[in-house]
């Protein structure tokens, strides 16, 4: 038995398994490039019999979407002897997880919480789940409530508050949390992260250039994922003030030459670059330089955000996107009960919007989303990464001319954004 870096028991006897553990979690924490802890961390399940580093081992198959790894570490761990309490609750939260049982993963992540709240890898994963899988900013931000006094490392605690306080719409409460996080250290980069949301939300786009610009140099380690998140923010703050070369150019230097072979940078790109055809900006073919990285066949739907801005990229270059909204069809009809209905009523409808705007068919795009456009929040990921498909359906109604229901979607931004560009542009629309 040892202890791992924040105090707490791992079933093993051997140090390499701790030192793996404590370095893997730690790079994630800051959402930094982990390639070299991921083999470490895999080798430690490998020669470690433990239950702990071999279900991490398959919370990463779970992540990458590696249905046949998971299960395997998943196996190793059930098999392994003496777990304590702790790790038997990961395993039966990673076993839910990885059947796709959303629910009872938050439960076990959240039982782990509540008896270990210095379990820092337990309240992410638990945070992840409600927010990103089930929405639930409010659960989320309770839980880091109840556990925040009892975690070390002060910076990642207030970095995490801060953005489930965003999230759960306490703006205020979320750029105080990540300043003081900032503070501490100032590569936290939720810390960053929390407040470029912050001032998108209210409008602030020259702020929240400054802002983010104050930070670029400490951005290059960051994950395949967070990094090009970052520049996408930038470039949406460049966009809110009017800067559509200096947002173009961002996607040009900073996204796509780096990992736009991934899910991720096609996601953030794709955002970008649809936001900026939205408010007039040409972008040229850069929607096809994405598509020629996107493998339709080879696909696996983890993600409904992610597939929602490949059909955006898709059917704005000439392979279109109806073969990969069949597919997403087909994925739906085998998904687990608690998942299915958003997949249904949500995630196809607006699938098919993007597809009917795309070709030309305001009107179709509009009636698509009728009934979706209510639900957005249950697409995944945060507010601005679903922006771009809001700003569609207000562009859609515009099209259409359904003024009167424009108007009222209008009279929401303005009241969140006052006098802003975005505002004045769309009440520009409704008065053409």
């Amino acid at each position: 038995m040892r202890h791992d870096a924040q105090g707490l028991a791992v079933s093993t006897d051997r140090p390499e398994t701790i030192a793996a553990i404590d370095q893997l979690l730690a790079r994630q924490a800051n959402q930094r490039l982990d390639q070299t802890e991921r083999a470490a961390l895999l080798a430690a399940a490998g020669q470690d019999p433990a239950a702990l580093p071999n279900t991490i081992a398959a919370i990463l198959s779970i992540h990458a979407g590696d249905k046949v790894s998971a299960a395997r570490y998943l196996g190793r761990a059930r098999a392994a002897p003496g777990a304590n309490d702790r790790e038997a609750l990961f395993l039966d939260a990673a076993v839910a997880w990885a059947d796709g049982d959303i629910d009872t993963a938050i439960a076990g992540f959240e039982q782990i919480a509540a008896r270990w709240p210095r379990d820092m890898y337990a309240v992410r994963l638990c945070c992840t789940l409600k927010f990103y899988a089930r929405k639930d900013a409010d659960g989320a931000l309770a839980l880091v409530r109840r556990v925040i006094d009892q975690i070390d490392d002060r910076g990642q605690a207030y970095a995490l508050l801060s953005f489930m306080e965003e999230e759960a719409g306490l703006f205020a409460e979320a750029e105080s949390s990540a300043r003081a996080a900032v503070d501490l250290d100032p590569t936290l980069i939720l810390g960053q992260h929390t407040v470029a949301h912050v001032m998108e939300a209210q409008g602030r786009d020259a702020e929240g250039v400054e802002w983010l610009e104050r930070f670029t140099e400490t951005w290059d380690d960051l994950n395949e994922s967070f990094n090009p998140h970052m520049w996408m923010h930038l470039g949406l703050h460049y966009l809110g003030i009017g800067d559509g070369a200096q947002a173009l150019k961002l996607f040009d230097v900073e996204i796509a030459p780096r990992y736009l072979d991934k899910g991720p940078a096609q996601l953030y790109g794709a955002n970008l670059l649809a936001r900026a055809e939205l408010v007039g900006f040409d972008v040229g073919d850069r929607f096809a330089r994405i598509a020629s990285h996107i493998d339709i066949a080879a696909h696996q739907h983890l993600d409904a955000l992610g597939d929602l801005h490949h059909v955006y990229v898709l059917s704005r270059t000439p392979v279109g996107a109806p073969t990969f909204v069949s597919s997403m069809a087909r994925h739906a009809e085998g998904l687990h009960p608690s998942v299915k209905p958003t997949w249904d009523d949500v995630v196809l409808p607006t699938a098919r919007a993007i597809v009917l705007f795309n070709s030309g068919d305001a009107p179709g795009a509009a009636a698509a989303l009728d009934s979706a456009h209510h639900r957005f929040i249950e697409l995944g990921g945060s507010a601005v990464e679903r922006g771009v498909f809001a700003d569609l359906w207000l562009h859609a109604l515009i099209a259409s001319g359904r003024h009167e229901e424009a108007a009222a979607e209008l009279d929401v931004l303005r009241a969140r954004k006052g006098d802003h560009l975005a505002v004045r542009r769309f009440a520009g629309l409704i008065a053409a």
